[in-house]
């Protein structure tokens, strides 16, 4: 989950966002432990193998972390 201020905020607005969109659904993806206690019917919480850090160079992202790029690009 990224955002400035991480699933702290970036939970409470897809709760939010999904109340007042009751056509809406949500797919939210990241780290198993910071999306555990996010349960809502219209979403589906997949876990993230790997995180792209924002201090990680744009190289390490591409070349080096190839499974969180394309494990769900479908």
């Amino acid at each position: 989950m990224g955002g400035d201020h991480g699933p702290k905020v970036t939970l409470p607005a897809c709760l939010h966002f999904l109340d007042t969109h009751p056509e809406a659904r949500l797919q939210l993806v990241g780290q198993a432990n910071a999306l555990a206690s996010f349960q809502h019917e219209r979403a589906v919480v997949v876990e993230a193998t790997e995180v792209v850090g924002m201090d990680d160079s744009v190289e390490l992202a591409l070349r080096k972390k190839k499974r969180l790029l394309h494990a769900h690009s479908h």
